[in-house]
């Protein structure tokens, strides 16, 4: 082996070590921030909405959906794949607790507005997981031709959104549980 030969495989090999050291480390971390940076934009917009008097702040609405925001913006960096799917199967067939405070809420024009925030929040949760994954992230680049297409097909996302919504509150609404436990118990 010449020495070019081996110097070439060692820029190599330290490219590589970089560009996963990038990956999962400061990548992630962008990717985080930006996304809780998104959801308190979207908590803030509700804030706002009870500011203005759409929503009472007392009322257990708005504290069951200020709980679930702040249970998105504090959780969203442990969102992974394999929870959503463990989610998806798991919890399908229990009540979804956001979907009832929700369903609870009578102005029909404030409750279109909120589930729209909720479903903005959980499309912020699957593309922030899909672009902290390098296996996803190479997967969905390897199939964005699909999705074009699909997209031009004019596909009911709505519903795919709906059941991606709802995976993730039931997640959220575990995880959340689990430090609820855990603090009672200290």
């Amino acid at each position: 082996m010449t020495p070019s030969v081996f110097w070439d495989r060692m820029e190599f090999l330290v490219g590589i070590v970089l560009l996963a050291w990038f990956f999962y480390r400061p990548w992630r971390r962008l990717i985080v921030d930006i996304s809780r940076h998104e959801l308190l934009k979207i908590r803030d917009a509700i804030f706002l909405m009870a500011a203005d008097g759409e929503l009472d702040f007392n009322s257990q609405q708005y504290q069951d959906i200020r709980e679930a925001f702040n249970g998105f913006i504090r959780y969203c960096h442990t969102f992974t794949l394999s929870k959503i799917i463990a989610a998806f199967f798991l919890l399908r067939h229990k009540r979804n607790p956001i979907a009832e405070t929700l369903g609870q809420i009578k102005d029909e024009k404030l409750r279109t507005k909120l589930e729209a925030k909720w479903h903005e929040a959980a499309q912020i949760s699957v593309i922030s997981l899909m672009l902290r994954s390098p296996v996803l992230l190479l997967t969905m680049m390897a199939t964005l031709p699909i999705i074009g297409a699909v997209f031009l097909l004019d596909y009911p996302w709505r519903k795919v959104l709906a059941v991606i919504s709802n995976t993730i509150g039931h997640g959220l609404a575990g995880e959340m549980q689990i430090e609820r436990g855990a603090s009672q118990l200290a």
